[in-house]
């Protein structure tokens, strides 16, 4: 018998045209206080690679894509501020 790894799933996504979006993740961090959840947002952008025929993953933007990403994160940002966790702004003091 094998045991199955938990998937792990963003807890919201806003995407904008030309394929960028913004996706939310509730980390736990575990401190000398105890555990606590706290929310941490990555910026992606897809594209279609012509010359290998995939689609592809960056994180790099060119001018004209950032007022794209700008809405993007600032729609995670509203989303966190109202569905709290409990730890928006918490120093990063984590124990391994």
């Amino acid at each position: 018998m094998t045991a199955e790894k938990e998937v792990t799933r963003p807890v919201a996504e806003f995407s904008v045209g030309g394929g960028i979006k913004a996706v939310v993740w509730e980390n736990e961090y575990v401190t000398k206080n105890g555990s606590l959840k706290r929310p941490s947002v990555q910026a992606q952008k897809r594209y279609y690679c012509e010359k290998s025929q995939t689609w592809k993953t960056s994180d790099s933007y060119f001018t004209h894509e950032i007022p794209q990403l700008v809405v993007a994160l600032i729609r995670a940002y509203w989303w966190i501020m109202t569905h709290p966790s409990g730890a928006h702004d918490v120093p990063e003091e984590t124990e391994a």
